[in-house]
Parts: C-alpha cells; structure tokens; sequence
C-alpha cells in the first residue's frame, strides 16, 4: 500500500529485494538507503529496519543500531526497532538488566501492539 502512488520507489525496493535473495547485501543496503528520504515515511522506516538487519548480517553493529535509533516515525518498524535492540541487548550483550528494561519500556509504550504478550512471556523467563 505505502507503494501505492511510489512507483520508482517500489522499483528501487524491488531491485534491493532482488540482490537480498542474490546475497548481495552491500548492493541491496545501498539501494535501500537512497529511500530513507521519501515523503512515504512507512517505505522510509521499512528501509532503515531491513538495512538495519542487514547490517546485523554483515556484523556491521554500529550501522545497524545508527539504523535502528533513525526510525522516529509512527510505524510498525519503530516497535520493532525498539524490540531489535533490546533483543540485542538480552540476546548478544547478555546485559539482562539493560535488556529488561528496554522490554518493560516497550510494555509502556506499545500496550495495544501484537508483539505485547511475546515481550511478556520473554520477560517471565528472563525472570525466571
């Protein structure tokens, strides 16, 4: 849908998709980033979060969490950027402090999102 009237865009996200299944992700995160700047902000924070992942992929953790803190608008991305990066924090870091209460901020802010019962089982077995 956010395609919708963003025909040379969606064209530039299909190439991008394209070299994702190829494995050339440095092709793919360069087309992705020329959409950050689009007036769709749903297409712009969509591309920030994959090329976020991609840089996880890549190893590259200071691109993906410069990638993940840009997303700032309403979407969908923005409460999955903050459940990535308290994943990170839970998962890679093992810093289960920091990790809990990125998961409880998450409760606060998102309590009508679908992910809402996932972070609150995670935290019950990080609690037990």
């Amino acid at each position: 849908i956010g395609f919708r009237h963003h025909q040379e865009e969606f064209k530039i996200f299909a190439e991008a998709q394209l070299n994702i299944q190829q494995n050339k992700r440095t092709e793919s995160m360069e087309k992705l980033a020329t959409l950050y700047n689009t007036n769709e902000i749903y297409i712009a924070d969509m591309c920030r979060y994959q090329n976020a992942w991609l840089s996880f992929l890549q190893k590259d953790f200071d691109n993906m969490q410069l990638q993940l803190q840009s997303i700032r608008h309403d979407t969908i991305f923005k409460e999955m950027a903050h459940i990535f990066q308290a994943e990170i924090l839970d998962h890679m870091n093992k810093d289960i402090d920091n990790a809990i209460n990125s998961y409880l901020e998450f409760l606060g802010l998102y309590p009508n999102s679908i992910y809402y019962d996932d972070i609150r089982l995670r935290l019950r077995a990080i609690a037990s």
